[in-house]
């Protein structure tokens, strides 16, 4: 098999990179045993055919010291890749502010990086440029984290902020679940727990156009001039549910009452107050 290898068949099979045919051998049969079509239903083909390949080029001396030979490149490019996956990661924690301030600059020096890779025989040089890079773009999540007041983001629908429930965040390439609180508004700011540290977490909610005051729901709907003259209906996003009949001719801006329709707490309960206005 000539050039081109993009896998590394040593960690694929879990072997050193030293290991004799023997090993190697072993290993490939344990790997298809447990992959192989004929002996489990959902086997994945594309996992059979890797270790495959894996087995057939280093059982053979020749092919294998071919392929030894492109090893370190192999592997500077699998974590070149690796790199760009975590900081794509990291990148979805943060806010739109952070992203349009900061991040499109680095996706642009990042995805050069990448392309240079494949078009480059000095990939020591590459992977270097790389992780300076990188330990650029986390010094700048972190200062602009500083600036906003907040770590990371999270949207939430209006089912979690009225009932609350468990959500998963992204922050600094991991992934954690949290359970917030029921009467959550948009644009609050509050500390939960990852893996022992305390994150600031920034709310937004889905639509923008709700807030939570008390125990009370608002909406703020703003209707067309033609609505407001000919009147329309209203339908208000679930858990409400509600339509709501819009009378032509209307003084705006008003407010629509609904009693105890908002959130619960112990013996209260709240009011959904749907505020009206014409764009």
């Amino acid at each position: 098999m000539k050039g081109g290898y993009s896998q590394d068949y040593y960690r694929l099979l879990g072997v050193a990179d030293d290991a004799d045919t023997a090993t190697i051998k072993r290993a490939y049969r344990q790997h298809i045993a447990r992959h192989h079509p004929d002996r489990q239903a959902n086997s994945d083909e594309d996992v059979v055919h890797q270790l495959n390949t894996a087995y057939a080029i280093l059982k053979e001396d020749k092919v294998r010291r071919q392929y030894d030979r492109q090893l370190p490149r192999i592997r500077q490019k699998q974590w070149l890749w690796q790199q760009r996956a975590k900081f794509y990661e990291v990148k979805q924690g943060f806010g739109y502010v952070a992203n349009t301030a900061l991040v499109n600059l680095g996706k642009q020096q990042f995805n050069r990086l990448i392309v240079d890779a494949h078009h480059t025989k000095h990939m020591a040089q590459i992977t270097q440029r790389a992780a300076v890079h990188l330990g650029r773009i986390w010094q700048r999540f972190t200062d602009v984290s500083a600036k906003l007041g907040y770590d990371t983001s999270c949207t939430i629908g209006l089912h979690t902020v009225y009932e609350g429930g468990e959500i998963l965040i992204h922050w600094q390439g991991k992934r954690f679940k949290v359970v917030l609180p029921a009467g959550l508004s948009h644009g609050d700011i509050i500390t939960v727990q990852c893996h022992g540290s305390p994150v600031r977490l920034r709310i937004q909610t889905k639509p923008v156009n709700i807030y939570v005051k008390g125990l009370d729901i608002n909406y703020v709907i703003f209707l067309s001039p033609n609505q407001a003259a000919n009147g329309d209906t209203v339908v208000l996003p679930k858990p409400i549910g509600l339509t709501l009949t819009i009378p032509p001719n209307g003084k705006y801006p008003t407010k629509i009452m609904l009693s105890n329709q908002g959130l619960r707490q112990m013996a209260s309960v709240g009011d959904v107050i749907v505020h009206l206005n014409i764009t």
